[in-house]
Parts: structure tokens; sequence; C-alpha cells
């Protein structure tokens, strides 16, 4: 599941709600025609989506084989991934950026400012096995490189090094993984308010369905303990795209409904012929 979170970006997120838009006006058209007949439909739909979420995103994350073994966890606090980066940012560690298998294509960029003596300090700890060039910034507003032998590197190295990328540091990589997972929870949740409008006429039944769901999901990860914890976060915002799913199809229905009104308003009314009479003969 991890895998998915190297692939959101702000394109990949702007496809997903376009084609997310794209099934909220199709559901709004097809529950027009006939909201009985699929009302019935997108209820069984929305029960097999139930089922897949309940096996992809409540399994045990280390395998069946370890229920139970990893404790019952609640994360009440909806921020404190957020409040443990802030604090970690007070004391930032720094990041490999890896060009190649082995130390030897392997650079570390250290996140906290060096005073001379401890520039001198991280020279000594340099090692070859851990990797082959080490940037630190300084106190001075300078930047300092030196390979694994604790040298500094010659000028045209030091380009070559200074035009690669640089990794995020371990703070900022994590905010990003952060961000990116609950935006991956809030749009697997849309489809959910798509087909909970379409399924239940009443609105407290639509926009219950997604919260339902989620807390189902973070019931039983908290019940296996298998590697996920209970997470109130998670509980918000996938509620928050459940909302979001029924909001689409809402807006869909109403730009619908509208459009079918103004087209009937411009049409006019339907003239009747007059009626001919001919004489009896």
């Amino acid at each position: 599941m991890w895998q998915v979170l190297f692939y959101v970006t702000p394109l990949t997120v702007g496809i997903a709600l376009v084609v997310l838009g794209a099934a909220a006006v199709v559901v709004a058209r097809w529950r027009r025609r006939s909201p009985r007949a699929f009302a019935r439909e997108a209820r069984w739909l929305l029960g097999a989506a139930a089922a897949v979420y309940l096996l992809v995103l409540a399994g045990p994350m280390l395998g069946w084989d370890k229920v139970g073994t990893t404790g019952w966890d609640v994360t009440w606090n909806p921020l404190s991934a957020y409040e443990e980066l802030r604090q970690a940012a007070v004391e930032p560690e720094g990041a490999y950026l890896v060009l190649g298998p082995g130390p030897e294509e392997t650079l570390y960029y250290g996140a906290r400012e060096l005073s001379p003596e401890e520039v001198e300090q991280a020279r000594r700890e340099a090692d070859p096995a851990d990797a082959a060039f080490y940037r630190y910034p300084t106190t001075d507003s300078g930047v300092v490189w030196f390979d694994a032998h604790g040298h500094d590197v010659d000028l045209d190295t030091r380009a070559e090094l200074e035009a690669l990328p640089p990794p995020l540091l371990q703070a900022e990589e994590s905010a990003a993984l952060i961000v990116e997972e609950k935006t991956v929870n809030a749009l697997l949740f849309v489809p959910i308010g798509i087909l909970a409008f379409a399924a239940f006429p009443a609105w407290w039944a639509r926009l219950a369905a997604g919260p339902a769901l989620s807390l189902a999901i973070e019931t039983v990860q908290w019940a296996l303990a298998a590697g996920r914890s209970a997470d109130v976060g998670d509980l918000l915002v996938n509620t928050a795209g459940s909302a979001t799913g029924v909001g689409m199809v809402a807006v869909a229905a109403l730009c619908l409904g509208l459009f079918r009104t103004n087209g009937t308003r411009h049409r006019g009314p339907a003239t009747e012929e007059p009626e001919v009479r001919h004489p009896a003969r």
C-alpha cells in the first residue's frame, strides 16, 4: 500500500478528482432516470466496496500470523503525527542520497548547523562504510563538504555534488508522506460517498455511510493488533472524503436539474393547433 504514495502528485490528484467528478455526474443522471432501481444496485455496489475496503485497509500489515503481537493502540489526537514532526524539526536529522549500490555511491546530508568544533568532530566520525561524501551546513551560513576520510573535496567534485538534487530531510520527508497518506485516504472514500448518495434516500444515511465504514475499519485494525492502530485522524479524513463524494453527486444533480429546467423554459409552452371543423354534408 505504501508504494501508492510515490504516485501522489498534484497531477494525479487532479486526474482522480476529474474522474470522480465524472462518476458523480453519471450517478446523478442514472439516479434521476430510475431512482428505485438504481438505489438497489447502488446498495449492492456499496456493500461490495465496503467488503473490499475492510479486507484491504483493515487487514494485518505484518501478516495474519502476527495478529495480537503489536498491542492494541488507539491514537486519539488527530494531530499527533504533526506534533511529532514539529518536535523532530527542533532537532532535525540528516538524510542519505543513494546513487547506487554500496556506500561509495552514497551521500549524507546533515540538517543541523555545525560549529567549527562540531565540523572537526564530524570529520573524525566519517566512515567509508557509511557514505562516500558528507555535507553539513555551518553556523557561519556556509556549507562544508568532505569525503569518507574527513578530507575536503576539491572544487570540481564539489561542483558535481552541488548539482545533485538534495534529498528531503527526515522531518520534511515524513511530513510529505503524512500529507500524501491523508490525501489517498480522502480520495479512497469519495466513491463511498458517491454510492451512498444513490443508495439511500435520507441525507443522514448518505452522510453516515462513510464514517460508519471508516469506524469499522479502525475498529478491526485495533482488534487485530498486527502492525496497524486505530487513528482518529484517519476517521476524520475518511469522513471528509465521503462527505465530498456526497456533495459531488448533490451538486451534479442540482446542475442537471437546472439545465433541464432552463431547457424546458427556453422551448416555451406548447401551442395547440386550432381545430378545423368541416360543415356536414
